[in-house]
């Protein structure tokens, strides 16, 4: 917390904090036998305990990478990190994110090993990974282990929420819906489903033929995007989801009934198809350059037939939560500033960072503000105890002064927030009670 932004390492804290010492913390993170698995589910539990009680719980699936130099860290390879939005060298963790409304907090991290690490033990065994973690699994297995591991140390939530790369991946879809859990998981726009039932036969298509092995669909699927792009203009709703610092949050959606097939068992399954747009979001472009509209958002949800698909809609507009998380975790408490190598090592920081973020989300909720008023933000969190926890070279804080300081920093916010809530109702026309949730 004393230490600027971008260097919150070990060495900067040693500059900064008062009777800090060095070798003790670096053996404590690095080499200390202390199992971070029962850390991170205490403080699982005790997210889940703050949460419960007030609004739709979800638990999000994402994944989030540090951009790494060499290849002797724990998981780095040349892979997709998302934050980059390329290829390059680095490591990949697949997280769990606890949201209730706009409170979040990462509930449990899974560090992710390539295939080039797995079938290596000799480079497994200096990093310290343990053998049953040296078997590859794709991050879509991860999440499932995570999902059900929280199910099974009593972490309440009421539906799981997923982005695309892992909503694409049928196994991990099918694989929530055997744990039994609902789902929104979006999906690529090249993803096919039956708008009709299919029935299934196995006749070959010659008469002189074997029966088939596997039954076929009596009717050929169809392109999500396509299909949706189909629909008439009446079949699209409004929907306010939420309240924001820029004003309500509108989408425009639309929520049909469409049929997929579990490769698996063969089984085919009645699913809600849904697609939104967010005329806030970035605008796409084609090739030329020209403006195409908003960008269209997809999602499949096992829900039942009976749920109200405006809050399928607004579990899918909600679940960017997540990407708030990464970046106060990463910019203000110091996720993606370690320097560290071993198995160990990186789950000790994660585990730590992971207890930062239940702190400031309960200090956050403890001084939850009145209607209209600005809630309290980590930087305004870090900006008190920077200045109230002691630092190497300075003198006791004035409690009086940095108040002050305080709440001409939220009363700038206030007004800012005032100007452009404004503008977005002079812009936007009022939604009816049927629009909102």
């Amino acid at each position: 917390m004393q230490t600027k932004h971008g260097a919150k390492n070990m060495e900067r804290m040693e500059e900064h904090v008062p009777d800090f010492n060095y070798q003790n913390v670096q053996n404590s993170i690095s080499s200390s036998p202390w199992d971070y698995r029962p850390l991170m589910d205490e403080i699982a539990i005790r997210a889940s305990g703050l949460l419960e009680g007030g609004r739709r719980c979800r638990l999000v699936i994402d994944d989030t990478g540090f951009q790494k130099k060499g290849h002797n860290s724990v998981g780095v390879a040349r892979q997709y990190l998302g934050r980059l939005g390329k290829i390059e060298n680095g490591q990949v963790a697949v997280c769990s994110s606890l949201a209730c409304g706009q409170r979040s907090t990462l509930v449990d991290m899974r560090l992710y090993l390539p295939e080039a690490w797995t079938t290596d033990p000799k480079r497994c065994h200096k990093a310290h990974v343990p053998e049953s973690e040296m078997v590859y699994r794709p991050k879509t297995d991860l999440a499932l282990v995570s999902v059900s591991h929280l199910r099974s140390i009593g972490v309440g939530f009421d539906i799981v929420s997923a982005d695309s790369g892992y909503g694409s991946q049928p196994s991990f879809l099918h694989g929530l819906d055997d744990l039994g859990e609902t789902f929104v998981a979006e999906q690529h726009c090249n993803a096919q489903v039956w708008p009709e039932q299919p029935w299934h036969h196995r006749e070959p298509k010659s008469g002189k033929a074997k029966p088939l092995k596997h039954p076929q669909p009596s009717s050929p699927k169809v392109r999500i995007d396509e299909w949706i792009k189909a629909q008439p203009d009446l079949a699209w709703q409004r929907l306010k989801v939420r309240d924001s610092d820029q004003g309500w949050v509108e989408v425009s959606y639309l929520a049909k009934r469409v049929w997929v097939m579990d490769e698996a068992s063969e089984e085919e399954k009645c699913w809600w198809l849904l697609a939104w747009e967010n005329p806030d979001e970035e605008r796409s472009q084609d090739k030329f350059g020209n403006v195409l509209g908003p960008r269209r958002h997809y999602a499949l949800s096992n829900a039942g037939i009976d749920m109200d698909v405006r809050q399928l809609v607004a579990d899918g507009v909600e679940r960017n939560v997540v990407e708030r998380n990464f970046r106060e975790a990463k910019s203000e408490l110091g996720m993606s500033d370690y320097q560290i190598r071993g198995w160990t090592a990186w789950h000790h920081h994660m585990s730590l960072v992971m207890l930062a973020m239940l702190f400031t989300m309960q200090e956050k909720m403890h001084h939850d503000p009145p209607d209209n008023t600005p809630a309290l933000t980590t930087g305004d969190i870090l900006f008190m105890l920077e200045r109230l926890l002691p630092q190497r070279g300075f003198g006791p804080a004035d409690p009086e002064e940095i108040k002050r300081m305080l709440q001409l920093r939220i009363r700038k916010r206030y007004l800012d927030q005032f100007r452009r809530k404004n503008r977005t109702k002079v812009e936007r026309p009022p939604l009816a009670e049927d629009e909102r949730i």
